[in-house]
């Protein structure tokens, strides 16, 4: 990856519908080489288009950060099974204190009640839950381009 990688991926952070040939414009670049390198950067696994929504608007207000420890050994296996569980935006393996971290997203603290009590609770493997309210995200994005 050199540095026009970097700039178009840059360029379509701030919108994934551009055209080549406004990226090639933007770029300096022709809309040859754009669609050239896109089609690697597909290729090779290093750049998805997705859409993102505004979670917000879709109702479902009540983000939360869940930093979860396991019984010896079952990081993976939890992890797998968290992935099943369409409340959860991301989930990830990790170091330190705990093994899992998972960011999920509810309609209100009643439904967050809920998906512990009756989901993330019987997970077999899970040692420890700690929750974390999030209360506005500064910052979305950065180093990636």
């Amino acid at each position: 990856m050199d540095e026009l990688d970097r700039k178009l991926i840059g360029a379509l952070r701030g919108d994934g519908r551009k055209s080549n040939v406004e990226l090639a414009r933007e770029l300096g670049v022709s809309e040859g080489t754009v669609r050239t390198r896109l089609a690697r950067l597909r290729a090779d696994g290093t750049l998805r288009i997705l859409a993102v929504t505004d979670h917000r608007k879709l109702g479902l207000v009540v983000p939360v950060l869940f930093s979860i420890q396991t019984e010896v050994g079952k990081a993976e296996t939890v992890a797998e099974r968290l992935t099943k569980f369409e409340e959860l935006e991301l989930v990830e393996l990790v170091t330190g204190n705990y093994d899992v971290v998972a960011v999920g997203f509810y309609r209100s603290n009643d439904e967050l009640a809920e998906f512990l009590s009756k989901k993330l609770w019987k997970v077999v493997g899970i040692r420890k839950i700690d929750t974390a309210h999030v209360l506005r995200i500064v910052k979305l994005g950065g180093r990636l381009s």
